[in-house]
């Protein structure tokens, strides 16, 4: 009887937290162009940020400011429940992974669309947008953050690191397929871009999902087994996204 418990908590550790992270993000994308549809009046000025024309609409700006809220009050009621009830983690990872979600589509989805008037050296207004953290401008910044998460990520709660590697595996999903290609054309790739989004999807995919069945299937504590589930999602995307880039 102890041996057929053991299996079920097995077997909801290996496959609930992908799953709960796919259905978080399918919601987070509903609710994304539900807000933007609101409205779709221009408040600023349409810039070209790393070879894409921004989109500032009210409705997206709402989405945006609606999202990174949400997205703190999620991460600070998640941590709450981990130090109050740390045995049930499913409540507290579904917390963390659409807080972590929402986080992105805030900062790394909508927040590059708009800008701010600055003036230059020489005294003119000019319009300078944020960075497309997405791009290949936003390549230093994660690596650096990559950095800071490994080195700090044993000193955080387990609701913390989730949110934080929901957002790092979102980021290193765009950047495989969107700042890839221009470090591929600069070691003179010969592939073209439609083969090369497939090429990378399916690598990236190969080896993230190996990393994370290995963690989820071994050894490994229960708040690890969860965590590897970015691993999978981030996989899934990579192949998903490099696929259908790849036919377009």
């Amino acid at each position: 009887m102890q041996q057929t418990h053991k299996l079920k908590l097995n077997y909801k550790d290996a496959f609930l937290p992908s799953l709960t992270l796919i259905l978080a993000t399918a919601l987070v994308f509903a609710g994304f162009y539900a807000v933007k549809s609101v409205s779709g009046r221009l408040i600023c000025q349409i810039t070209d940020v790393a070879g894409e024309e921004t989109d500032p609409t009210l409705g997206r700006l709402i989405c945006c400011l609606i999202f990174f809220s949400l997205s703190i009050l999620l991460a600070i009621l998640a941590v709450r429940r981990w130090k109050a009830v740390p045995d049930k983690m499913l409540l507290t990872w579904t917390m963390s992974v659409l807080g972590g979600t929402l986080l992105w589509t805030s900062v790394g989805e909508c927040s590059w669309h708009f800008g701010l008037k600055v003036l230059n050296d020489e005294g003119i207004s000019t319009f300078a947008s944020f960075p497309r953290l997405e791009s290949i401008q936003g390549l230093p910044v994660f690596v650096l953050g990559v950095l800071l998460f490994i080195a700090c990520h044993r000193k955080m709660s387990f609701p913390l690191s989730a949110y934080l590697l929901v957002f790092i595996g979102n980021w290193y999903g765009h950047l495989c397929m969107i700042a890839a290609y221009p470090v591929a054309m600069l070691i003179r790739s010969d592939l073209n871009l439609e083969s090369f989004y497939k090429a990378s999807a399916l690598i990236n995919a190969i080896i993230i999902a190996a990393v994370g069945l290995k963690l989820i299937f071994g050894n490994t504590k229960r708040t690890t087994k969860y965590l590897a589930a970015v691993c999978i999602y981030v996989a899934l995307g990579n192949l998903l996204f490099g696929c259908a880039l790849g036919e377009t």
